[in-house]
């Protein structure tokens, strides 16, 4: 009740949160100039389209809030089921761990050759249907001796525990073997009850519902503070979210630029000067460990290489079967040798990131522009996703992959960039 009363508090604000509209715009005057008037009107439209903005903006605060409002109080309400629970959970426990004599159930014993060099008898033991053979173990060699000599005497008892998913009720887990002659007597595991339903729906709740629940808190406290977008502050890259195969994650919305490089490490590597929203290239595995090392440094975050499945979930708009990043059009997605040029040398280079079409999550460069590094390995080689300005159609697939040494920046393979992941859950 309480979940149902949240949801439609936060729908009625969404649904209250009209954009401040601007004035309309007053038509034109017979005295005003035609530029005089595109002017008004385009400062009127961009009014509008900032208003919008705000609104939408305002909506997806106010979803985000509702989405980590719901998941708290599922978490709240598991954890207080839990702690209710918790101790008649822990009597069943102590119940079916205790064992009982069923006295008038016909146990039988047979006592194998000993097997000398163990010190063991095989023990077969007959309750009903059930039949196990198991090993009585012995450390003094004559006691044992006289034993078998009168191993017909031998009397057993069932020792059983409660199990619920017999018809009984219970099953045999021990049997208690005597010798009345020797008054010798022991205890042999024959085998192990099933966890009470209850237990085991408790231990579900607890391990696999609770754990999702806290996931999903996480992630929603996430969500709440960024956003389904985030932008880092100490270099102005962008991020996407992504809801990833296992857990979700941010990755980023263009490969790394030029600029971005610069801000960081004081120096721009790159073989084409052709503007600080180009993707940096001419980097090495390690370069870039350096770069997250001081990004983390400054930011206070912990920036890291996607690992390739993160890569590649990304890279298929959310795990689906693309043959490029982004679609089966590679003119529509990729810079590429067919439409950047095959070398370096004949005037043609890398693209500003974000001038071809994003994928499905709104993620551009995935294929073609620059390799990327992730943070697999191959051997002793690092992995590199997505293909790059100088290469065949072929290498911009959302399947093509190469590995090269973590020192190597470039091979003339057409320059080495990356793109980083932030963890949203972690």
């Amino acid at each position: 009740e309480s979940i149902r009363t949240l949801k439609a508090a936060y729908q009625q604000q969404i649904a209250i949160s009209n954009p401040n509209m601007p004035p309309p715009l007053a038509e034109k005057d017979p005295f005003e100039s035609t530029s005089a008037y595109n002017s008004r009107r385009e400062a009127y439209q961009a009014k509008v389209q900032q208003a919008n903005t705000q609104t939408a903006e305002q909506v997806e605060k106010l979803k985000g809030e509702e989405n980590l409002k719901l998941a708290q109080s599922k978490l709240e309400y598991l954890e207080q089921q839990i702690k209710v629970v918790r101790p008649f959970i822990d009597r069943l426990k102590a119940l079916q761990a205790r064992m009982f004599v069923l006295p008038g159930e016909p146990v039988t014993v047979e006592l194998g050759q000993p097997d000398a060099d163990r010190s063991c008898f095989p023990t077969t033991i007959t309750h009903k249907k059930d039949r196990w053979t198991v090993d009585w173990k012995y450390s003094d060699t004559n006691k044992a001796r006289d034993i078998y000599m009168t191993r017909t005497f031998l009397k057993a008892e069932a020792i059983v525990q409660l199990d619920d998913t017999v018809s009984a009720g219970y099953v045999m887990t021990e049997a208690r073997i005597t010798h009345p002659g020797t008054g010798e007597q022991t205890q042999l595991e024959v085998a192990q009850p099933t966890e009470l339903t209850e237990i085991s729906a408790f231990e579900k709740t607890n391990k696999d519902e609770l754990a999702v629940a806290k996931n999903k808190t996480d992630k929603a406290q996430k969500l709440a503070k960024y956003g389904k977008k985030f932008k880092d502050a100490t270099t102005g890259m962008e991020f996407v979210f992504v809801e990833g195969v296992s857990l979700p994650y941010f990755m980023g919305k263009y490969e790394v630029t030029q600029g971005q490089w610069q801000k960081i490490m004081g120096n721009n590597p790159s073989s084409f000067a052709c503007g600080e929203d180009c993707p940096v290239e001419m980097v090495s595995w390690n370069d870039v460990q350096q770069f997250i090392q001081r990004l983390n440094r400054q930011s206070g975050k912990k920036y890291r290489l996607p690992t390739e499945a993160e890569w590649q979930f990304a890279c298929t708009s959310g795990g689906k079967s693309e043959k490029y990043c982004g679609g089966n059009s590679v003119n529509d997605v990729a810079w590429y040798g067919n439409n950047s040029g095959l070398t370096r040398y004949s005037g043609f280079s890398t693209h500003k990131v974000g001038t071809k079409q994003p994928n499905g999550l709104g993620i551009y460069d995935m294929s073609g522009n620059v390799w990327e590094w992730v943070q697999d390995t191959d051997g002793s080689n690092r992995v590199l996703r997505g293909g790059s300005w100088s290469g065949y159609a072929g290498f911009a697939e959302s399947s093509s992959r190469i590995s090269r040494k973590p020192g190597y920046a470039d091979d003339l393979d057409g320059g080495f960039g990356f793109r980083l992941l932030l963890d949203l859950v972690r």
